[in-house]
C-alpha cells in the first residue's frame, strides 16, 4: 500500500491514512505470526490470556 499525502491536505486526514496503514501492517504481521505458529506447533491451542513466558514455563515444567 502506498500513502499519498497531498500538499495542504487536512492533518487529521493524513493521520488517519497513516494509522490505517499501520493497522494494515500490524494485521499482516499477526497473520504471518499465526501461520508460523500453525506450521510449527500444528493444532495446539494456546491460552491467549497467558504470556509467552508463562506458556514456555508451563511446557518446560511438563517435561520434568
Amino acid at each position: 500500500m502506498t500513502i499519498i499525502i497531498k500538499k495542504g491536505e487536512n492533518p487529521e486526514k493524513v493521520q488517519n491514512k497513516i494509522q490505517d496503514f499501520l493497522n494494515m501492517k500490524e494485521s499482516e504481521k499477526q497473520l504471518r505470526k499465526e501461520k508460523i505458529i500453525e506450521a510449527t506447533f500444528g493444532k495446539i491451542i494456546f491460552d491467549k490470556s497467558k504470556t509467552p513466558e508463562a506458556i514456555q514455563r508451563e511446557l518446560r515444567d511438563e517435561w520434568n
